[in-house]
């Protein structure tokens, strides 16, 4: 998580229209300062994540599939707010699930689309391996984009 989120954070830098002076050396200062936090949500969030998987190699064949569905939607949707929130604001692990959370219930549209920018960035990445060295950066800017107004209304509000 932390190399995505330094990755995001480059990215907001560029967005807010700051002057960057060296995208590797704020990469890597960025990927410096979240390394813990990003750590510790990392190790629970790839937990969850292999729980979730699990839990649909064994509900395939079961017919509670669908509570599978609706909790899969929930991750993805925290998911696709979390890496970005975590470039913007600095808080704790748990404002920042929560607030993901939040963003994902408030803003259904902009979850779609975010949540549509990950699954067709997996998807290209797996039909063309080699498209991870450009889809990275495209999918982050994307994402970042979406979720930049947001960010500046919360923290006006």
């Amino acid at each position: 998580m932390a190399p995505t989120v330094a990755l995001y954070g480059v990215v907001r830098k560029w967005v807010s229209g700051r002057d960057i002076n060296g995208i590797f050396r704020i990469y890597f200062s960025l990927f410096r300062e979240c390394f813990v936090q990003s750590f510790g949500i990392s190790i629970g969030w790839f937990l969850l994540a292999f729980f979730l998987y699990f839990d649909y190699h064994i509900m395939r064949f079961n017919g509670s599939f669908f509570i599978l569905g609706f909790v899969t939607l929930i991750f993805l949707a925290i998911t696709v707010y979390l890496f970005p929130a975590m470039a913007h604001f600095n808080t704790n692990w748990k404002n920042m699930i929560r607030n993901s959370l939040t963003m994902a219930i408030a803003y259904p549209l902009k979850t779609m689309l975010l949540v549509g920018i990950l699954l067709l960035t997996i998807l290209f990445i797996y039909l063309f391996p080699i498209s991870i060295l450009i889809l990275g950066s495209v999918s982050a800017y994307l994402s970042y984009r979406v979720c930049h107004n947001l960010f500046e209304k919360m923290a006006d509000s």
